[in-house]
């Protein structure tokens, strides 16, 4: 079986959509149910990612836009869930704003993300993986 990077690219635009919504599950929910449709091929996939999601959406705390800290809690919990190229996208667009430490620590934490993607993918990717391992845990060494 392919990856699906055209579902779980929309899979991610949907989320990005519905997270900072009050209604944001049934939105998501609403959403996602044309792509059981479109990606039936790819269903256990969707199911999978959908019930990830969800739990991202209903646990997650809200915070402005713009907010390091509630953006680094919101890729935490799509880490904890298994969700690591979202967490890897999610925390791009804080490391595009910040600058110094700052910048380094979330570029870390997004080397370590896609170090697990990156295993998700291929589970025999070891050099790619420990190498973006160790690059994140030293960007993250005196934390």
């Amino acid at each position: 079986m392919s990856y699906p990077i055209a579902l779980r690219d929309k899979l991610y635009e949907i989320f990005l959509q519905a997270h900072r919504l009050k209604d944001g599950p049934a939105l998501f929910e609403e959403r996602i149910k044309p792509l059981k449709r479109i990606f039936s091929k790819d269903r256990r996939y969707l199911e999978d990612r959908a019930r990830r999601y969800l739990k991202v959406i209903k646990a997650r705390k809200s915070a402005p836009p713009g907010d390091v800290a509630g953006e680094v809690e919101l890729a935490r919990l799509l880490f904890k869930n298994g969700l690591y190229f979202d967490a890897h996208e999610y925390l791009e667009t804080a490391w595009k704003r910040s600058s110094g430490s700052l910048k380094l620590r979330l570029q870390g934490l997004i080397q370590l993300a896609a170090a697990m993607h990156k295993r998700e993918l291929d589970s025999k990717a070891r050099a790619g993986v420990s190498y973006l391992v160790s690059k994140g845990f030293e960007k993250l060494s005196d934390l």
